[in-house]
C-alpha cells in the first residue's frame, strides 16, 4: 500500500482544543500512526488480484469439462461402432 499522507502535528492540535488532554492526544496520534489504511487504488488493486485468483479455478474446470465432454463423446462413438461391427 502507499503512504497517505497525514499531519499528525495538526490531529493533535485539534484532538486538544476537543478537550483531550495532550498526553491522550499523542498516544492517539501514535496509535493512528501504526495503523494500516487502504486507499482506493489499493483496494482496485486487490479486486483485480482477486477476481484473478477467482478465475484461475473457473478456467481449470472448463478444460476438465471439455476433456470429460470429449471422452463421453468418443465412448459414444466406440459403443456406436461396436453395434454395427
Amino acid at each position: 500500500m502507499s503512504p497517505t499522507p497525514f499531519d499528525t502535528h495538526e490531529f493533535v492540535e485539534t484532538l486538544k482544543r476537543a478537550g483531550v488532554h495532550e498526553c491522550r492526544a499523542v498516544a492517539h496520534e501514535n496509535a493512528l500512526g501504526n495503523a494500516a489504511f487502504a486507499t482506493r487504488e489499493d483496494i482496485g488493486t486487490l479486486a483485480i488480484e482477486m477476481k484473478a485468483e477467482i478465475d484461475k479455478p473457473n478456467t481449470e474446470i472448463h478444460i476438465m469439462l471439455i476433456g470429460m465432454a470429449l471422452v463421453i463423446g468418443l465412448l459414444a462413438i466406440l459403443q456406436f461402432g461396436a453395434l454395427f461391427r
